[in-house]
């Protein structure tokens, strides 16, 4: 199983990372990715990251996210 290189799903389209997972920031929601095994079947959805916390994060209003 593998979860490198997979789909992300959450991610706020901005050139920062998150400082909690290391991916790129998802404001305001979980990132989760799309895990395939070695014969290319679909395992699912995992949960990568429950909050963001990035540059972005830090200058919002809590009520913009």
């Amino acid at each position: 199983m593998t979860v490198d290189g997979g789909i992300y799903a959450g991610t706020a389209g901005t050139d920062t990372n998150c400082n909690n997972c290391g991916h790129p920031s998802h404001c305001g929601g979980p990132l989760y990715e799309d895990a395939w095994n070695e014969y290319g079947r679909r395992l699912g959805r995992i949960e990568i990251c429950k909050s963001c916390i990035c540059d972005d994060c830090s200058t919002k209003d809590i009520s913009e996210c």
